[in-house]
């Protein structure tokens, strides 16, 4: 759950920035964006250990990042498309807060995915 409160935060401070037109404003922005990107940063390898085991994790941990460093080759050059088509970054961030809160469904996917595997397994090791 705490994960999933660090996404929402990123998202919705994404959203924010366009509106942001003080200093003092942009200061906030950078402190709950950085924050969150943190939280979440150290939160992704406890999230994966919980969801399907520390045998897991490291694998897991690779895809996790492999999609990481593909968003991170594709998000400046959209940014900049968007910008060039609408002369305004402020599109491009409220873009960046829709992706980033369309993975909350994403994420709850599979939290659920990984509780019906857990229960299968369990009902599995109760036949034993």
């Amino acid at each position: 759950r705490l994960f999933l409160m660090v996404i929402l935060i990123q998202g919705l401070s994404l959203a924010w920035l366009p509106s942001c037109s003080t200093e003092t404003e942009l200061i906030a922005f950078s402190v709950v964006f950085g924050g969150s990107s943190g939280a979440r940063v150290a939160l992704v390898s406890l999230v994966l250990w919980e969801l399907y085991g520390a045998e897991k994790v490291p694998h897991l941990f690779g895809l996790a990042g492999l999609a990481i460093g593909v968003g991170t080759l594709i998000g400046p050059t959209l940014v900049g498309s968007i910008y060039d088509l609408t002369g305004s970054y402020g599109t491009a961030f409220l873009t960046s807060a829709c992706l980033v809160l369309v993975s909350i469904p994403c994420m709850l996917a599979s939290y659920w995915d990984a509780a019906r595997y857990r229960e299968v397994s369990k009902a599995d090791l109760e036949e034993v």
